[in-house]
């Protein structure tokens, strides 16, 4: 009897063994447990330290749909508007932001690199947000330079409608500096530039999500054709080539017209 009792204690000297060396690396079954692993040396959390900087942008709410308004498909001007973007909780030492809207389910040429669609840098650290509509050209009225892959100026979603919804994303980041960048002539080397000056600079972060994709034309909208006047009626539609034929709405009985769904702007009321 003594003998199997002996026998027992050899056998599990090898699990206690293990179950304090999982205790004493703090990691193991706690770990998977959610129990967070200690922080590299030197590495912190800069919403941790100072405070989460908020962001909202008019029109839609963080993950929704941007509104026609805000895209390349809006009618019947064909321009579309900047949203108003407010925000608060900024970090004390704020001396500028830098705003940054990009699609990054895009890859440019084979790279890594997505479609910088607005990067606005040097916005002054009393403000509190931008107002809608902001003016074409490399500098706005409150001193702030803007650039994007299309030029100085907001360029606005335009996925197109065959496609799934992409996202678009809204990041503020909040600097205890300004930035010495001029805007130059390349939108992609303009944020490349902005980016890195940015690097141990940055007090917060704030991050808004819209998603957007062209509305596919349906039998009675009312739209118009890009970079031309009057209004027309959608009499048909063709998924499967992507056109649709269009009606002048003028009363004057002008034959229909067969356009891409690519040519056709929408009222600002047209569902997504």
């Amino acid at each position: 009897m003594r003998f199997l009792r002996l026998l027992l204690v050899f056998a599990m000297m090898p699990v206690f063994a293990m179950a304090q060396a999982g205790a004493g690396q703090g990691g193991g079954a706690g770990a998977a447990a959610g129990e967070r692993a200690p922080a590299r040396a030197g590495i912190q959390s800069t919403t941790n330290l100072m405070g989460l900087l908020e962001m909202s942008v008019a029109g839609f709410a963080d993950g929704s749909d941007i509104p026609i308004r805000y895209s390349q498909a809006v009618h019947p001007t064909g321009t579309p508007s900047s949203p108003a973007i407010t925000w608060t909780n900024v970090p004390a030492g704020t001396a500028s932001f830098v705003l940054y809207l990009h699609n990054p389910d895009a890859s440019v040429n084979k790279t890594t690199e997505d479609q910088p669609h607005w990067l606005v840098w040097n916005i002054p650290g009393t403000a509190t947000g931008l107002p809608e509509t902001e003016p074409k050209g490399a500098q706005l009225p409150n001193g702030a330079y803007q650039d994007s892959a299309a030029g100085p100026y907001y360029w606005a979603p335009g996925s197109q409608a065959q496609v799934p919804k992409r996202h678009f994303v809204f990041e503020l980041y909040a600097l205890d500096a300004t930035l010495d960048i001029q805007p130059g002539t390349d939108g992609f080397a303009t944020r490349t530039s902005v980016l890195k000056a940015m690097d141990g600079h940055v007090l917060g972060k704030a991050v808004y999500v819209g998603l957007f994709h062209r509305p596919k034309p349906k039998k009675g909208n009312r739209v118009g054709i890009f970079g031309q006047s009057g209004l027309f009626e959608v009499v048909a539609v063709n998924p499967l080539k992507l056109t649709a034929d269009l009606k002048a709405m003028d009363g004057q009985g002008h034959a229909t017209r067969t356009v891409p769904w690519t040519s056709i702007n929408f009222q600002p009321a047209a569902s997504h």
